[in-house]
């Protein structure tokens, strides 16, 4: 729910109206990774140009790096809720469930 209402507020900022039509991805990261890449119909990435130009954007947990980069064009991170959990030492443990509460140091 988040990811949506915050992109959908993006573009309302811009007086766009989005409407999504969700769909489910390949469960493995690359291969989701390939649907939206730069490179289809190549030995890199062997899917059919249709495949790739089904989405426009797919939401995952990738971290960047200089391959992807070269393939993806990776948005920053604007999400103010994670599903992950962090634990600092400072906090002598505490679990910290969003980057929300981590300057507060709360849990």
């Amino acid at each position: 729910g988040d990811l949506l209402r915050r992109l959908s507020q993006f573009a309302l900022e811009d007086d766009y109206n989005l409407t999504f039509v969700l769909s489910p991805s390949p469960t493995q990261y690359n291969e989701a990774l390939n649907l939206v890449a730069s490179d289809c119909n190549t030995t890199a990435n062997p899917n059919p140009r249709e495949e790739c130009d089904r989405f426009d954007l797919i939401v995952g947990d990738y971290y960047c790096n200089a391959d992807r980069s070269l393939r993806v064009d990776f948005s920053p991170t604007w999400l103010r809720t994670t599903m992950s959990a962090i634990k600092l030492a400072e906090f002598e443990g505490k679990g910290i469930t969003t980057l929300t509460e981590l300057p507060q140091g709360r849990a």
